[in-house]
Formats: structure tokens, sequence, C-alpha cells
């Protein structure tokens, strides 16, 4: 379970590398799908982020990245329920970062930039 935290209004990657027994994980044609949602029952649709991600930075290597932009971000800060699952080149799903908290804080500054 990994916590999650970005600042109102900010943009934020995080690197998440696939590893299966040990070594690097080929995730070419994987789909990852980065969700954050106010209630677990929400369906997807109501989702306040959500990712569907096929580019990878690093595929054979099992190098990806989450980015949420401060679209994303802006305006909704609170505590909130994240995962992080990935469905494989034969539709296979696996959850790979089980629900946990995501939070928005408040930012200081809000001049733009």
């Amino acid at each position: 379970m990994t916590e999650l935290s970005v600042p109102d209004g900010n943009d934020k990657t995080w690197v998440v590398t696939v590893t299966r027994d040990g070594t690097y994980a080929d995730i070419t044609n994987y789909k990852f799908l980065f969700t954050v949602k106010v209630n677990l029952g929400d369906t997807d649709t109501v989702a306040i982020i959500s990712k569907d991600i096929t580019n990878h930075t690093a595929p054979t290597q099992g190098i990806t990245a989450i980015t949420v932009t401060r679209a994303d971000t802006q305006g909704k800060f609170g505590k909130y329920f994240y995962d992080l699952q990935w469905c494989d080149n034969t539709d296979k799903r696996k959850t790979l970062l089980e629900t946990d908290t995501f939070t928005i804080t408040r930012s200081v500054g809000d001049r733009e930039c």
C-alpha cells in the first residue's frame, strides 16, 4: 500500500517499475489504469482523475509513468481513494497498487506561472 500526495494545482509524475520474479517485465502493449475516486463505490465515470496509460517510459524494462496535471488537481483538495491496475496484451487485469489514500493538499501560493 502506498499513499500518494500532490499539492492543489500542481503537476506530478510517479515512475513505476514492474518486475516479475526479480526481473523487469516487458510491458509493451500494456495499458495502465490509474483511478482516483471520492468514494470506493463510485463508478469510473465519476472518478475525479482517470488515466489510461499506454505510452511507457521504457516498456522492455518495465518502466512507465503516471502523470497528474494541474488541471487534474486544481481546486480538488481533499482525501480520496486510488488504485493502479494494468491490462496485459491478453486483457488480463492485475492491481499493482491496491486501494489507498490519494491526497490533494492546499497550496500556499496561487499565482500563475
